[in-house]
């Protein structure tokens, strides 16, 4: 592992309490993830270090938090409702509204023909 890789995987056992056997696994898949994101003219362990060691931390502990979710994600009993969120969801936005600064703008187009 890299210096950054293992800073990432080092914030990722401080965000989840725990260190688990996948941690530094799914950390090198954050970092891989959201430097494909970043703008070609951007280096992170220069430019954004510890939002982006921050940013894949919070990636990588939602995914592992997603993948050990178990629950209920749906039920209805007449006018009762329970649903569940997925509780890595707000980690990765976060993590992404972070890295808003340094990564290439999204695109989107429309009326045009595929």
């Amino acid at each position: 592992m890299t210096g950054m890789s293992e800073e990432i995987t080092a914030a990722a056992v401080r965000i989840l309490g725990t260190e688990e056997e996948l941690l530094p696994a799914l950390c090198s898949a954050a970092e891989a993830g959201l430097r494909a994101r970043l703008r070609r003219d951007v280096d992170p362990e220069k430019e954004c270090r510890e939002c982006f060691v921050m940013a894949a931390a919070l990636v990588a502990a939602s995914t592992l938090l997603s993948a050990q979710a178990q629950g209920v994600t749906d039920f209805d009993a007449g006018q009762v409702s329970l649903r569940l969120k997925d509780p890595g969801d707000s980690m990765v936005r976060g993590a992404l509204y972070m890295l808003t600064p340094w990564m290439e703008p999204d695109t989107c187009f429309l009326g045009v023909r595929a």
